[in-house]
């Protein structure tokens, strides 16, 4: 084991890990990071023009722009434009879904490989007070 690390070490290592495994997905099922960033975002429904613009802008590369990737997103078929809201298509959520089944159909059990039954939840519980404690709130 290597040497004790803080909370904010074992958050952002893993936010990597999980972020890279959705990349690789993504890139396997031809999407692009900046348009897996926009079926993300949409993924839970529609978002206006100007959320969505400022929504991405920090996850889109330094070489691209928001609207390059959204406007690439729309001519591949994935996402319209509609009353001043953006939103997926049939087969943007379609995509979306496939990348997602790809990714969390084993990510679970690699990332929990090792671990008890009551260590996993004792895990989960935690984070969840946690994040309780810094001021998240459930939906």
């Amino acid at each position: 084991m290597t040497a004790p690390q803080p909370l904010s070490f074992w958050l952002r290592t893993l936010d990597t890990q999980l972020q890279n495994e959705f990349a690789q997905a993504a890139a396997d099922a031809g999407i692009d990071p900046g348009q897996w960033q926009v079926l993300t975002r949409l993924r839970t429904g529609a978002v206006a023009d100007d959320v969505l613009v400022d929504g991405l802008a920090p996850f889109v590369p330094p070489d691209d722009t928001v609207e390059n990737v959204v406007q690439q997103a729309m001519k591949d078929g994935l996402v319209e434009h509609q009353a001043n809201e953006y939103r997926l298509t049939d087969q943007g959520l379609d995509r979306a879904a496939q990348v997602e089944e790809q990714t969390l159909g084993g990510l679970d059990d690699r990332a929990f490989a090792g671990v008890s039954p009551e260590e996993r939840e004792q895990l989960l519980v935690t984070l969840e007070r946690v994040a309780t404690n810094l001021g998240w709130q459930p939906a």
